[in-house]
């Protein structure tokens, strides 16, 4: 539950801006225009302001393996294939595994300056 809250935080921010800039479209120009200056600057606020989402939030590093599963079904691919072309398998594995840990890096970095995108990485991290 504790990693969900990080996407809520984010939906939670959406949904204000979506409604104060649906009040905006909407708003009759009798309306008066000092309220509709407040709710730019709040507007501007939530979408432009930096948000702590992830605060209080388990952030993990990039893993040194992939998951048990993709480790295991490897394993019985390669139980099923010729004896020489084993090694080629593993070589295969090794290459995949490899690109994988370069994505989840650049991933990482790329969270460092996206906050939503960390907000919302770390509820699919843990599932």
């Amino acid at each position: 539950l504790d990693s969900l809250l990080p996407a809520i935080r984010v939906k939670m921010m959406i949904d204000m801006s979506v409604s104060k800039a649906n009040y905006l479209v909407t708003a009759s120009p009798s309306s008066k225009e000092s309220s509709q200056e407040r709710i730019k600057r709040e507007l501007s606020d939530l979408l432009l302001n930096p948000h702590k989402f992830t605060q209080n939030s388990p952030v993990q590093d990039v893993p040194k393996k992939p998951a048990k599963e993709y480790l295991d079904s490897y394993n019985r691919d390669r139980q099923k294939i010729p004896l020489f072309q084993q090694p080629g398998a593993y070589l295969v594995q090794g290459a995949e595994i490899d690109a994988w840990k370069r994505l989840k890096r650049q991933e990482k970095q790329r969270e460092g300056v996206d906050e939503i995108r960390a907000a919302l990485n770390v509820y699919t991290d843990n599932l």
